[in-house]
């Protein structure tokens, strides 16, 4: 097993509590965002674990792209990845000018590979 993506969810903030949990506000269901005002941007927060069978600390960079390949935003940090637990990774809150209606996708590089940790749909209510 390479590293992989096993779990990535969208939402509006994540707040890690002093014991190490994580809450997560605003989950958005099926990865789709409801914009009611296309002129305002979206508010939005990632959380990903990340399985691998390495134990090594490696650099990384977060990019938040949109449907144009577009790189709207992006982040380097060092991630710490163990063959006996799954990396929580959070990201956010990050305000995303959305490209209406449409996609963006959240991944990162690492080792020269681009690894996708998933897509969020934005669609605008009429």
């Amino acid at each position: 097993m390479a590293t992989t993506v096993s779990k990535s969810i969208g939402c509006d903030f994540i707040r890690q509590e002093m014991g190490g949990k994580f809450t997560l506000l605003g989950v958005y269901p099926n990865n789709s965002v409801l914009v009611t005002d296309p002129d305002l941007p979206v508010l939005l927060s990632f959380y990903i674990e990340i399985l691998s069978d390495e134990n090594r600390t490696v650099p990384i960079e977060l990019q938040i792209r949109n449907q144009f390949n577009v790189v709207l935003n992006k982040s380097s940090l060092n991630l710490t990845l163990s063959s006996n637990f799954t990396a929580p990774l959070t990201w956010g809150p990050l305000t995303i000018k959305s490209q209406l209606p449409g996609y963006i996708n959240c991944g990162f590089w690492m080792d020269g590979l681009w690894i996708h940790a998933m897509t969020i749909n934005i669609q605008v209510k009429k």
